[in-house]
């Protein structure tokens, strides 16, 4: 097998009776050690990973291969902080024979936390390749930092499996609200098995508006599991506070916002594609600090230069002499959403982040001192939210290190830090410019 989000196999040797495999180097390890010492992940970093786990699922279905232990702790980190699936041990094909006939597999195998119900049943009908969909309800567990079905006994898990027996953590228990689609999309995948949904659905689902399925393929090419586009793979992603920032091998930047925009910038930074609120429910939020949760369903993007929706409200000027660069008519139901989503003022939040990351000598380092982190100071969701909520500063992948520092933030005044939650970690690292 080979695609980008599997672990590759090099070759295999054998030296005084032992057989050696040389496999692809992960450096970063696991996702379950990442999830561990994160304490669960965000909903935007579960979306990204789980499109990338989808996508080698789907492969390996393709080949007629079931992997049959999907777990955190057979996914593995590359150097770029993409997923790879590994350790095919428990692996099994579906087909078999000249005419390759489908087969059904009857060994009870697996992870209990994560064995599909109809692995439990030891023979009476068999398991297929819907065991993979059900193994992804470690979407659960990177949210939450713990599997659904975690229980004292092996027994008490499978009968809890059985009877899809599992309670989501409150926002006071988690410390985060986790959206009814994150949960949807988890419920979806512990159906029976010939309900459960195909990879295609999965990353079709409306839970994926996030990074790696969201119309950003049509914008930037085509993004085939196979592919090995640099606009695919991630150099490093960064959290400060509530705001999301990933940068991709291409050069573009992914900015993810507290209000549920989302702006991409290409490498050149001249054309901007702005996932947006409706006009309405944007000044809604900025003014009331409420969002009707039937605005995320409306929300639309607008590709243009940047420098056009910097300047979306102001006319075309009329010119004597004629030119090829003149700025497009906006039409007028349009011209009022940048300014009303807050757009310039995450334009120079965007601005203010490169510029640290120059000062302090490359990408992804930025300040971790208290006096001097960054803080998003816009439009937020301020009522029927917990406050203080948890805000973190952290960088995975890029090669300054993986600090991570956590304090709580009142929403109301996001600027002013509250208590810090952990103490700084440093690995050789320096934050000072």
């Amino acid at each position: 097998m080979k695609h980008r989000n599997i672990v590759q196999f090099l070759r295999a040797f054998s030296f005084n009776d032992c057989t050696f495999l040389v496999l692809e180097l992960c450096p970063y390890g696991s996702l379950m050690e990442m999830v561990k010492k994160r304490k669960g992940l965000t909903e935007p970093e579960v979306r990204f990973y789980s499109i990338q786990i989808a996508g080698a699922i789907k492969y390996m279905h393709s080949k007629g291969i079931i992997h049959r232990d999907l777990k955190m702790g057979n996914i593995f980190l590359d150097r770029n902080m993409n997923t790879k699936v590994g350790d095919f041990g428990l692996a099994a094909l579906l087909v078999t024979g000249k005419d390759m006939h489908t087969i059904r597999r009857t060994t009870l195998c697996g992870t209990p936390n994560y064995i599909a119900p109809e692995i439990l049943e030891k023979g009476k009908k068999g398991h297929d390749h819907m065991v993979d969909i059900w193994s992804l309800e470690h979407r659960f567990a990177m949210l939450t930092s713990k599997p659904p079905f975690q229980s004292t006994s092996t027994d008490e898990i499978y009968r809890r499996a059985r009877e899809r027996d599992y309670e989501w953590p409150t926002m006071e228990t988690a410390g985060k609200l986790i959206s009814s689609e994150a949960k949807d999309i988890v419920a979806t995948m512990l159906e029976d098995a010939d309900r459960r949904p195909e990879p295609d659905s999965i990353v079709q689902h409306p839970d994926e508006f996030g990074p790696g399925h969201d119309n950003t393929a049509d914008l930037f090419g085509s993004q085939d599991p196979s592919s090995t586009q640099p606009t695919d793979l991630v150099i490093f992603y960064q959290r400060l506070g509530d705001v999301g920032c990933w940068v991709f091998c291409d050069g573009h930047l992914q900015f993810n916002f507290p209000d549920h925009t989302k702006l991409v910038i290409n490498a050149a930074g001249t054309w901007c594609h702005f996932w947006h609120l409706p006009q309405d429910a944007a000044e809604s939020l900025a003014k009331t600090g409420t969002l009707d949760p039937k605005s995320l369903d409306e929300r639309s993007t607008l590709s243009y230069p940047l420098q056009t929706l910097l300047n979306f409200q102001t006319k075309p000027s009329a010119r004597t002499t004629t030119t090829t660069r003149r700025r497009p008519e906006i039409p007028a139901d349009l011209q009022g959403i940048p300014a009303a989503n807050d757009f310039r003022r995450k334009i120079h939040f965007i601005k203010d982040v490169v510029k640290e990351w120059v000062s302090h000598g490359g990408l992804g380092n930025s300040s971790m001192d208290r006096e001097n982190r960054l803080m998003w100071a816009g439009h937020r969701e301020t009522v029927n939210v917990k406050i203080p909520t948890k805000m973190t500063w952290v960088t995975i992948g890029a090669r300054w290190g993986d600090d991570r520092l956590s304090a709580y933030v009142d929403p109301r005044n996001p600027t002013a830090l509250g208590e810090e939650i952990d103490e700084p970690k440093r690995f050789a690292r320096s934050h000072s410019s």
